[in-house]
């Protein structure tokens, strides 16, 4: 099938070559996972309302504690460090630097 592409077309070559099988095998795959996300909304959404309370908190805690003095300037920016935290991705930009922000993190 490939070697009958004509000249102005072999560009197609890139694109894969999906027999129809295979095709319906990825929607019945497709479908397994929607399936699967449907039965499970109700336990992700209470994961994510959990995993926001926790952020929100002790984002705020860590503006109380820390202060503006240690880049903490307000709730929004403290809120972001605890997602970086929480993901762990750990720019570094933000950090506890009293003695009290590291003992509220254990």
């Amino acid at each position: 099938m490939r070697d009958s592409i004509p000249a102005d077309h072999q560009h197609l070559r890139l694109l894969p070559d999906h027999s129809d099988t295979q095709t319906f095998d990825l929607i019945a795959e497709a479908r397994i996972i929607s399936e699967a996300l449907k039965a499970s909304r109700r336990k992700i959404q209470v994961f994510l309302v959990a995993v926001l309370s926790i952020v929100v908190v002790v984002g705020t805690l860590m503006y109380v504690v820390e202060g503006e003095e240690h880049g903490f300037v307000d709730i929004p920016t403290s809120i972001y460090w605890a997602i970086v935290t929480l993901t762990t991705v750990g720019y570094g930009d933000l950090s506890p630097k009293d003695r009290d922000g590291e003992i509220a993190l254990r």
